[in-house]
């Protein structure tokens, strides 16, 4: 029987493949993924960052969705599986920018203690000063980088349980 976690990501999964695929072509090619799970409070604190910039860039759920908040799911897994990380570690950013044909990983911080500030490290600022570049910037045309995470949604919910 699947868990409240389970349930909770495979319903997110699909309504964001529906976003990204309703997502303007001309939309900046500007994706962020996090891969969490709920005890990591720290990188939640990470993701209200985001959040909070992306929202006053009039980006939505298309370009920041985070996945294991309610526990680590059977989608979380799958996405991990898609972006070639392992399963287990750290919670992780994957990060979409236009800048190249993949995304950026990054290591955030695990557990519940201090917040994302004391213990992060500047790799999840550096990520999202990038992130935030392109789309103030008016980057590259988003529809081959969104054709390509939106084809990553197809796939983790096409899979079978892992």
């Amino acid at each position: 029987m699947p868990t409240r976690a389970d349930t909770h990501d495979l319903y997110k999964l699909k309504r964001w493949q529906k976003d990204l695929e309703a997502t303007p072509e001309d939309a900046p090619p500007v994706f962020a993924i996090f891969l969490v799970s709920g005890e990591d409070r720290a990188a939640h604190d990470v993701f209200r960052a985001f959040r909070a910039s992306f929202e006053e860039r009039n980006l939505g759920f298309a370009h920041l969705v985070i996945f294991g908040q309610h526990g680590v799911s059977e989608t979380a897994k799958r996405l991990r599986t898609r972006f070639g990380l392992e399963e287990g570690v750290r919670p992780s950013l994957v990060l979409f920018s236009g800048q190249g044909n993949g995304p950026q990983v990054v290591a955030l911080p695990a557990g519940a203690e201090g917040g994302p500030h004391p213990d992060a490290g500047s790799g999840w600022r550096d990520a999202l000063t990038s992130a935030v570049g392109v789309v103030d910037g008016a980057g590259p045309n988003g529809r081959a980088v969104r054709d390509a995470v939106s084809e990553i949604c197809r796939l983790a919910i096409d899979s079978p349980a892992a």
